[in-house]
């Protein structure tokens, strides 16, 4: 069985033999706002095991692993959040910049961009 998956405009082939899974690292970066998104999206067959793993640099520094368990990461430096979530049905990561209401001390979130696509 042969899978194609379109990832930012470019066409990869999963092709799956026997009962074996097949893992694809696929490496990605973006900038959202003051900080760098960077990570390896594991796209895998069947599609329900794909996950990510990657790091937060900049105003904002963490690590994250998002997967259809655990689908939503985040990590603040008290004033700015970055999150980043990933939803396996819609075929997409995103993340999103959030700042600190000095008012009711939550927090006051941006529109959700896309960082990958397949």
């Amino acid at each position: 069985m042969t899978q194609k998956f379109n990832i930012n405009g470019t066409t990869i082939e999963i092709t799956h033999h026997g009962k074996k899974s097949v893992v694809v690292p696929i490496p990605y970066a973006f900038v959202l706002g003051a900080v760098n998104i960077a990570g390896i999206f594991y796209l895998s067959d069947p599609l329900d095991e794909s996950y990510s793993d990657g790091s937060f640099v900049g105003v904002v520094v963490g690590t994250y692993r998002i997967d259809k368990n655990n689908a939503e990461a985040s990590a603040d430096n008290g004033l700015l959040k970055v999150s980043i979530r990933i939803d396996i049905a819609a075929r997409k990561i995103q993340g999103r910049l959030c700042t600190r209401n000095i008012f009711n001390g939550g927090w006051d979130c941006g529109g959700w961009s896309d960082i990958l696509t397949w």
